[in-house]
């Protein structure tokens, strides 16, 4: 079924992405299906998620910079108020002071910070988080009883074959995420699929599974849409041949773009993954 693709894609692609002859079976012994939910694209898994986790006018911090359209995601039905954590070096991303500076500041607002909302790799910076940095947050987060939002809709955009250094929070926690670990992925980046409206969302928390579930009355995926993706996600020599194309592509891409910035002598952060350059 479509819970058991996602479990088997998330295992191979995210968990172990070297084990390429992973059985079916071996894969769903660590990623249950049970686990896995599906929503109409990954901003409205977004918004559920704001809108389960967290109460009106709650905080959610983001590192800066970020995706623009978190604001909205998190705002128009949910109601919580995306706050930026500022670090000293964005592309190595926040440390847990600067993240502690973020929420004090939020909290003299009169702000109740919630969740932290991490993208990695990160949109727009197109830089790529190393495990530690991932874990120190999730162990800030977990001091202040916080839920942690990892995105990883650029996980298989790297401009490197071996994954440029990304390791999913799958792997970092090795798939520990406890009840306040929640990881997000859909096929519009990585596939250049955002017409499909396809997100997934893999946590061990029952009662936010139970509340994705009512929730998705309204942003559910329809079954011939499931079955397609079911299809797809399962399909290893489709999706290792695509990706490997698709990665050759970015890659090329960027280095044409680059060239010319060098050119002009305009600055940017050197990206590893991602579409872009900021």
């Amino acid at each position: 079924g479509p819970r058991e693709a996602v479990a088997y894609f998330l295992a191979k692609h995210f968990m172990f992405p070297e084990q390429r002859d992973m059985s079916f079976r071996e894969a769903l012994d660590f990623i249950q299906p049970d686990h896995v939910a599906f929503g109409s694209g990954a901003a409205s898994l977004l918004s559920h998620l704001a809108l389960s986790l967290a109460e009106e006018g709650d905080a959610v911090l983001i590192p800066a910079p970020y995706y623009a359209a978190f604001d909205a995601d998190l705002n128009i039905i949910a109601g919580c108020i995306a706050v930026p954590v500022h670090s000293s070096n964005p592309s190595i991303g926040p440390t847990p002071d600067d993240l502690e500076n973020a929420a004090t500041l939020a909290e003299l607002k009169g702000l109740r910070v919630r969740l932290l909302l991490i993208t990695n790799p990160n949109n727009p910076l197109g830089t790529i988080y190393p495990p530690e940095l991932m874990k120190s947050a999730i162990d800030w987060a977990r001091s202040r009883n916080m839920h942690t939002i990892v995105d990883e809709i650029y996980a298989l955009s790297t401009h490197d074959d071996n994954d440029g250094g990304f390791e999913s929070v799958l792997r970092t926690l090795n798939n520990d995420l406890g009840n306040d670990v929640h990881h997000v992925w859909a096929l519009s980046k990585d596939f250049g699929a955002s017409g499909l409206r396809i997100g997934t969302l893999y946590s061990k928390n029952q009662r936010l599974l139970s509340s994705i579930a009512n929730l998705n009355i309204f942003s559910g995926v329809s079954h011939p849409m499931q079955m397609i993706v079911s299809e797809m996600l399962t399909d290893d020599h489709f999706i290792y041949g695509f990706l490997e194309n698709s990665r050759q592509r970015i890659r090329y891409s960027y280095e044409l773009c680059i060239a010319r910035l060098d050119e002009m002598v305009i600055p940017y952060i050197p990206a590893k993954a991602g579409i872009f350059v900021y």
